[in-house]
Parts: structure tokens; C-alpha cells; sequence
């Protein structure tokens, strides 16, 4: 605050002449049109590191997806792929034991109608062949329930990786996202800073010619009542003043 209190001060015109007020307003626009280049120039360069730090946090999640998306679709053709296999094995272990089955069963039936059987010797066939069905159905049924074990399995495990590859994709994407943000904060703050410091530097400068301007002698005010107060003869002018500074 003092030091603004003080440069408030040293910016002072007042005790310039008509003249010396003129100079100082160029002086100031031109200190202000190069310092306004200058903080166009340092803005333009951030916001262009930001828009390649943006480009990039962008081509690198996309490739994360691309990845995720690929990776997926592979997965899930593998799976498929294991689920078909398991279906024609459990397939053929099935048509294997009916076609065995079946043949026992035809051995026993041929049995029944052979001469010399008696009715009971006829009972135990029947029976036998009737517990060949059941045990037929039971094995079936156990057949049926290991390809569904095998396949629930490998979906479980799809799913599992599944889930996994999308949580990782999605902690990297953040992960991006969130270092793009942190890399854009920094350089808007230090954009802050150099624009904060091209404007101490102007002020400074100003300041600087504001004072050469008061001490050059040529642009005081007249005193009231001076009678040996310099009066002005025609206007130097702002370039005629730059020319009398070299």
C-alpha cells in the first residue's frame, strides 16, 4: 500500500506545465501500448501451451479408450471362443454316454424277449434297465452342469476383467485429466506473475521518464507571482522532447 501510495505520488503531472502534461500523456500511452503487446504476447504463448497440454491430455485418453474398446472386444471373442469349445466337448462327452447307454439298455431289452426267462428273472431286467435310464438322466444332468460351471466361470472372469480394465481406464483418464488441469493452473499462474511484473517494470519506467520530464527544468509550471518564472515559447512537443533525451 505505501509503496502504491508512493508511485501514485511519483505519477503525479501536477506540477507540469500545459506542455510537460502533453509529453507525459504520450509517454504513458506509448509505455502502455508496448507493455500491452508484451502481455498479449506472454498470453497468446500460455493459452497455446495450454491448448497443446489440452491436445494432449485429449490423443491420450482417446487411445486409452481406443485400448479399453479393443481390448474388450478381444476379450470377449476369446470368451465366446472358450464357450463354444466347452459346449462341444460337453456335447460329445454327453452323445457318448447316451450312445453307450443306449446300448446297454438295447443288450438288457433283447434280454426280456429271449426264451427260458422266467417273469421274475423278466422283473430284474426291467429294473436294471430302468435304473439305466435314471443313472442315463442323472449323467446328463451332471454333464449339463459342468458346461454351465465352465461357462459361468469364464464370464465371471470376462466380467471380473472387464470391470477392471474400465476402472483402470477411467483412474488413467482422471489421472489425465487432472494433470492437464494442474499443468494449466501453473502456467496461468505464472502468466499472472510475468503480466504482474511487466507492469511493476512499466511503472517503474514510467516513473523513470516522469522524473527526467520534471527535472529536465523545461516543463515546470509558472509560479504565481514569479516574476522570474520560465514562460513557455511555443510548444516543444512530444518528438521534439524524445529528440532531446539522446
Amino acid at each position: 500500500r505505501l509503496k502504491h501510495k508512493k508511485l501514485v505520488g511519483r505519477h503525479s503531472t501536477s506540477g507540469l506545465n500545459d506542455e510537460g502534461k502533453e509529453i507525459a500523456a504520450h509517454i504513458k500511452k506509448n509505455i502502455n501500448e508496448e507493455r500491452s503487446q508484451r502481455v498479449e504476447a506472454n498470453t497468446a504463448y500460455t493459452n497455446s501451451q495450454i491448448a497443446s497440454s489440452k491436445l494432449r491430455t485429449d490423443e491420450n485418453i482417446k487411445r486409452l479408450n481406443e485400448n479399453k474398446t479393443s481390448t474388450l472386444a478381444s476379450s470377449k471373442e476369446e470368451m465366446k471362443k472358450k464357450l463354444a469349445n466347452f459346449k462341444k466337448v460337453t456335447d460329445q462327452i454327453k452323445k457318448s454316454h447316451v450312445s453307450t447307454m443306449k446300448s446297454r439298455i438295447k443288450a438288457l431289452s433283447s434280454q426280456i424277449s429271449a426264451k427260458g426267462k422266467t417273469k421274475e428273472q423278466k422283473q430284474a431286467i426291467r429294473d436294471k434297465i430302468a435304473q439305466l435310464r435314471s443313472e442315463n438322466a442323472e449323467k446328463k444332468k451332471d454333464i449339463s452342469d459342468m458346461y454351465k460351471n465352465m461357462s459361468n466361470s469364464e464370464k465371471d472372469s470376462y466380467s471380473s476383467e472387464s470391470a477392471k480394465l474400465r476402472e483402470d481406464t477411467k483412474r488413467k483418464t482422471t489421472s489425465l485429466k487432472q494433470e492437464h488441469r494442474s499443468t494449466s493452473s501453473a502456467l496461468r499462474s505464472n502468466l499472472k506473475e510475468k503480466n504482474k511484473a511487466l507492469k511493476e517494470e512499466y511503472d517503474d519506467k514510467y516513473t523513470d521518464e516522469l522524473d527526467r520530464l520534471k527535472n529536465s527544468g523545461q516543463y515546470g509550471k509558472e509560479k504565481k507571482g514569479s516574476g522570474t518564472a520560465r514562460r513557455s515559447v511555443g510548444k516543444v512537443g512530444y518528438w521534439e522532447y524524445q529528440k532531446g533525451k539522446k
